[in-house]
């Protein structure tokens, strides 16, 4: 066993806290993440056995506590599962390292997709449009460098593990970003409306690239200046739209499909 150590519940001014099952497993699995530390409740060690045995091999300290004692490590209404883990953000990765990388694999994904989100600052729907992006195999999740959540524990939990199964790369400008895509091949695609096209038509590419808007204001008009196809959802009802995290799933599945 580890060696027991008395955890304060304070962090260090780059790591945060992230809690649950999904997220911690993913955590500890990945070698790029930094894990500092897990707490874990008496309760959750049955189904914690072999996170528990990661972390030895990991060298990452661990504490078994009562669950007031937990209770100092995550927010009151945390669906936590009796696990919690202190871990540092995920190195910065470059777009054109990954564009490198990408081009570099001998058998890429076919089609191969981007997700890019323009503003989209709730935590909740950036977590979940990970998770959807982690289902249907997309490369990479493209976010502005303002605008847009830091990464924290409400996505990582949202993510469900995605966080770290999807690289997540921050741009200092969008509008750039796209025409970079497309010396790439990349067709990007921004759904929206007025649409020229339903995302059911978007068949037959190898290389696509979707940008997804926030709510209401939806995808800015610079933005989709540098678009080739503004597409939409076709929604048989009077509610108009829908939300981004739910939108961004149903056109991975239509996309993603060969």
């Amino acid at each position: 066993m580890a060696k027991k150590t008395q955890f304060s519940s304070s962090s260090s001014s780059r790591s945060y806290w992230i809690y649950g099952k999904h997220a911690i497993i993913a955590a500890v699995s990945n070698p790029l993440r930094v894990c500092r530390r897990l707490v874990v409740t008496q309760n959750a060690l049955t189904q914690g056995d072999a996170l528990l045995a990661q972390c030895l091999e990991r060298k990452i300290p661990y504490e078994i506590l009562d669950p007031k004692q937990f209770l100092r490590f995550v927010p009151e209404s945390a669906v936590h599962q009796g696990l919690a883990c202190e871990v540092e953000p995920l190195p910065l990765l470059d777009l054109r390292d990954y564009l490198a990388m990408s081009e570099a694999q001998e058998s890429p994904a076919k089609p191969e997709i981007l997700v890019l989100l323009d503003q989209v600052t709730d935590p909740h729907n950036v977590g979940a449009i990970l998770r959807s992006c982690a289902a249907f195999k997309v490369g990479a999740l493209i976010v502005p460098k303002h605008h847009s959540p830091d990464e924290n524990a409400v996505i990582a939990k949202t993510a469900s593990g995605a966080l770290d199964m999807v690289p997540l790369i921050t741009v200092t400008n969008l509008n750039q970003t796209l025409d970079q895509l497309k010396d790439y091949g990349f067709w990007c695609f921004a759904l929206d409306v007025p649409a020229t096209q339903d995302i059911t038509k978007v068949k037959g590419y190898d290389k696509i690239a979707l940008v997804l808007g926030a709510e209401g204001k939806g995808i800015r008009p610079s933005t989709l200046k540098h678009c080739d196809v503004i597409v939409q959802i076709p929604i048989i009802s009077a509610i108009g739209s829908l939300n981004v995290s739910n939108a961004a799933a149903i056109a991975l599945y239509e996309v993603s499909r060969v």
